[in-house]
């Protein structure tokens, strides 16, 4: 059972796909990066394609990627945890590393699969952005310090926005939420960043998708997020700290 469902990656996500985007869900979920979810952009108009995050490190998984897309350009790493073995898939592909150069210190990371090679990635984002990175493909990093001091969020045809741990749905309340009892760095940080990432993107995104919990599709995201903001501070004024889970 477990190599048939292992088979099926990478596989189209159907939020996106009833968005006309190609991204796709990797599986493979390492534990030495918490299990996160890994995904990839198949951006047919530029032909390049973006690994988010990374899985565990399979050579079925990096063949199949090879045939069906023709490899992997760019690995965005959204900050230094959920990143395990990201220096065997950019030597396995020949992709250049995104990170924000703040993230990229070796301490910083929860586990040495994460932290090793962390400062050689090969395309470090410095200040505040927002960064076009990828060439020919309309998408943005924005800054949102906050889970952790560097850590970035992708948007994507301003239509898919890829959280990392910054922000996600929550399995026990279906609704959008910070992860505030995991936070690193500074959730009055994380906080602010949602605030001005939802008027930079609020109005047009549709899906958010992150490394933990689950992927949330609305057609009012800037309505969802500005609630979940408030929710988050009333709880920092109470000094309460939920116990989520994704």
């Amino acid at each position: 059972m477990a190599k048939t469902a292992a088979g099926s990656f990478p596989r189209l996500m159907p939020d996106a796909s009833e968005l006309g985007l190609d991204v796709y869900h990797l599986g493979y979920h390492s534990a030495e990066s918490y299990g996160a979810t890994p995904y990839l952009i198949n951006d047919k108009e530029s032909g390049i394609n973006i690994l988010i995050d990374t899985p565990r490190y399979n050579s079925k998984l990096i063949t199949t990627i090879k045939e069906r897309f023709g490899g992997v350009d760019y690995i965005y790493l959204t900050h230094v945890d959920d990143i395990a073995e990201h220096v065997k898939f950019a030597d396995a592909f020949g992709a250049k590393r995104v990170i924000h150069e703040s993230e990229a210190h070796a301490e910083l990371a929860m586990t040495s699969y994460s932290g090793a090679g962390i400062e050689e990635c090969e395309i470090k984002l410095e200040g505040q952005g927002p960064w076009e990175v990828f060439p020919g493909v309309s998408a943005k990093v924005y800054y949102q310090p906050g889970h952790t001091i560097g850590h970035t969020v992708l948007v994507y045809k301003d239509t898919v926005a890829f959280t990392g741990d910054h922000l996600a749905k929550v399995r026990q309340t279906g609704n959008l939420d910070a992860f505030t009892a995991y936070c690193k760095f500074s959730l009055e940080e994380q906080a602010n960043s949602l605030d001005i990432l939802n008027e930079e993107v609020g109005r047009t995104v549709k899906l958010v998708l992150p490394g933990h919990g689950r992927a949330y599709r609305t057609d009012f995201l800037y309505d969802d997020l500005h609630e979940a903001v408030q929710r988050m501070r009333a709880d920092l004024d109470e000094g309460i700290v939920r116990q989520t889970s994704n």
